[in-house]
């Protein structure tokens, strides 16, 4: 009996494996973009966090400072004017950074997600595969034991039915 694993079925198998294959690359370079991406979301949300916090910080200083030190009107209403609009906008980075940080760390969640599907789907497909060759062998044995016993024809009745 002839191998059912040649030819058409064997390439369409190896086609899904290499396919699989290639995703789980594409996911792997993905999910390593996504991290550097995620890494670099959290540094530049703490350096504007600071920079936000030193101005504030430097704003209040100079509004407290400026009337002790005799300075200029206009330079002390500046410096308190400058505290609130500071604080707003570093109020305002924040949250879109925050916002900026959950969206990378969504797309990353859901790399990860078709990552373990690929994987699962991977092992399910070495599994039907190995479940199919066994089926098959088995058919073949039964095939071969009733052309053995071609004259036995109760032997044959029950060979066809198993298959």
């Amino acid at each position: 009996m002839g191998d059912p694993f040649d030819g058409e079925f064997l390439t369409q198998c190896e086609s899904v494996y290499e396919q699989q294959v290639l995703l789980l690359e594409e996911l792997g370079k993905l999910k390593a973009k996504l991290d550097k991406k995620q890494r670099n979301v959290k540094i530049w949300r703490r350096l504007s966090s600071v920079v936000f916090i030193t101005a504030f910080v430097s704003a209040l200083i100079l509004s407290v400072a400026a009337p002790a030190m005799s300075a200029p009107v206009v330079l002390t209403v500046v410096a308190s004017g400058l505290s609130t609009p500071i604080d707003v906008v570093g109020k305002w980075c924040n949250e879109m950074w925050k916002k900026y940080e959950n969206a990378v760390r969504r797309q990353r969640e859901l790399v990860l997600s078709v990552e373990t599907g690929a994987r699962v789907n991977k092992i399910a497909r070495k599994n039907y595969e190995s479940k199919l060759r066994i089926r098959i062998s088995s058919v073949l044995e039964t095939v071969e034991f009733a052309v053995e016993r071609e004259e036995d024809e109760v032997a044959m009745i029950l060979a066809v039915q198993e298959i």
